[in-house]
């Protein structure tokens, strides 16, 4: 086949001028199965960055489309008005720590990203918590992930389109947030680059992903995770208006018990808490995202 047929061949594939004679109840069909396949990506808000998504493509193509783009209930108003995309089953929150009014993003989302340094100390970590949880009411929060760099890594054009195209698999996932805990497919696309990654990128990543091969229990994130879990418990507690202050000791110790009597109120929160992971962010930008603020080499975003 000559290189102009294959043009042709190719031209004609990437179009289907016959889609609008389809029954409309193939072409809704079509379009709805388009919008389940949107990949990762996430929303970011700091004090310094703020980055939402704006819909995909796929939304703006013709009315239909926009109606089953409307119809997912993928798109949220914050309370300031603006709005962004957010798909809750494969979406990330990352957060910087403050009290920037989520409205009705906040029950969608299931995964959140918080930095290392607001959550390494127990203080600081419980009020951070209860910034998170009095700004709206996270109903559907299942993983918080602690960010082991207190930057997320953005991936530039410069680091080479090898890198771009492993990490970010299928082409338009946005972000990587590998659970440390366990070596999985993620942490195995980021190895496959490290030998091209920036330096001290490549060290921090090769120093965090030993814990998914470490079950000592005096392993430092044992620890880490712990506290981190204990301050969300503890903010939790005194957030939820039926454990007094003069009970708050015995709570911390394990000893006061729910009103079921079957249990005591710490095991009670603990079950129903969401998990707490370790991982290092991988993400980048793209025309899905709308970034407000700038985003630099050494800018820190969190």
């Amino acid at each position: 086949m000559s290189d102009n047929q294959q043009l042709q061949l190719g031209t004609e594939l990437s179009s289907f001028p016959q889609f609008n004679f389809l029954p409309m109840e193939l072409q809704l069909d079509i379009w709805e199965k388009s919008m389940e396949e949107t990949p990762a990506g996430f929303v970011l808000l700091s004090g310094s960055v703020q980055i939402l998504q704006a819909p995909p493509a796929i939304a703006h193509v013709c009315k239909a489309s926009r109606g089953v783009a409307l119809k997912s209930k993928r798109i949220y108003k914050l309370e300031d008005g603006r709005t962004t995309w957010f798909n809750k089953e494969t979406d990330y929150f990352l957060w910087g720590g403050y009290n920037l009014g989520l409205g009705e993003l906040a029950p969608a989302i299931q995964n959140i990203v918080i930095p290392r340094h607001i959550l390494d100390d127990h203080s600081k970590a419980c009020e951070a918590f209860e910034v998170l949880l009095t700004d709206s009411i996270f109903s559907g929060l299942r993983n918080i992930f602690v960010n082991l760099e207190n930057n997320f890594t953005f991936v530039d054009k410069q680091w080479g389109a090898l890198v771009n195209s492993e990490l970010f698999q299928p082409e338009s996932n946005t972000i990587v947030v590998p659970d440390l805990n366990l070596y999985n497919n993620s942490m195995d696309r980021i190895d496959r680059v490290v030998s091209m990654l920036p330096p001290h990128v490549a060290h921090c990543w090769n120093q965090h992903k030993e814990i998914a091969f470490n079950d000592m229990d005096d392993h430092w994130w044992v620890v880490l995770g712990g506290d981190v879990m204990s301050a969300f418990l503890s903010t939790v507690a005194r957030l939820c208006g039926e454990i007094t202050e003069e009970q708050f000791e015995q709570f911390e110790a394990g000893t006061l018990m729910h009103p079921s009597g079957n249990i005591s109120w710490w095991d009670f929160l603990f079950e129903m808490a969401p998990n707490v992971l370790p991982t290092q962010v991988f993400a980048r930008i793209t025309s899905r995202e709308k970034v407000e603020g700038i985003i630099g080499e050494g800018v820190d975003l969190l």
